[in-house]
């Protein structure tokens, strides 16, 4: 099934929306209570990653953490953080095997109604609100690769849709907030 364009356009902006919140909550203090729940024996190599820390976690773990620290910012995306944890999963393994890996457009289907994630009503303000927030937590030099993809996604929208999930996150998500 094909969604029309501005259903894509859509979903565009509530996937850049939700990490840009999530990525928001690492300097609220209830994000600490967040994290502390995870233990060193639930991280796993090559597992699924949470915004803006260097947690690896099984794919359920992952969600649940994603979750709590979006709900602290009064968001809601549930199948869209389960979709993202098992793809950034899956699209590692395709890395390693040589195989295609799932691209962002496959996660649109699940950027609903059902989201609750508000405060960017375009592309260009979405992706400001996630440029905001990943300027607190990351490197100037991470920063420069990340505006240097701000410029080509600004240039060519439908790039985001082609962008496999894991260099998405290692993108954004990768590393651990200072």
């Amino acid at each position: 099934m094909t969604m029309k364009a501005e259903d894509t356009a859509l979903a565009r902006q509530r996937l850049l929306v939700i990490v840009a919140m999530m990525l928001e909550t690492l300097y609220e203090e209830t994000a600490v209570q967040v994290l502390a729940t995870l233990r060193p024996a639930d991280m796993r190599p090559g597992g699924a990653r949470v915004p803006g820390t260097s947690y690896e976690l099984l794919a359920a773990t992952a969600t649940r953490a994603m979750q709590q620290l979006l709900a602290l910012r009064g968001g809601r995306a549930d199948a869209l953080l389960a979709a993202l944890a098992d793809a950034d999963i899956e699209a590692r393994l395709a890395s390693l095997s040589g195989r295609t890996p799932p691209e962002l457009g496959s996660l649109y289907a699940h950027c609903t109604a059902d989201i609750a994630a508000g405060g960017s009503d375009t592309l260009e303000g979405a992706m400001q609100r996630l440029y905001r927030a990943a300027e607190k937590i990351f490197t100037l030099t991470h920063m420069r690769r990340i505006d240097e993809q701000f410029h080509k996604w600004s240039a060519d929208p439908a790039g985001i849709d082609r962008m496999p999930v894991q260099q998405f996150v290692a993108r954004f998500i990768r590393n651990a907030p200072p």
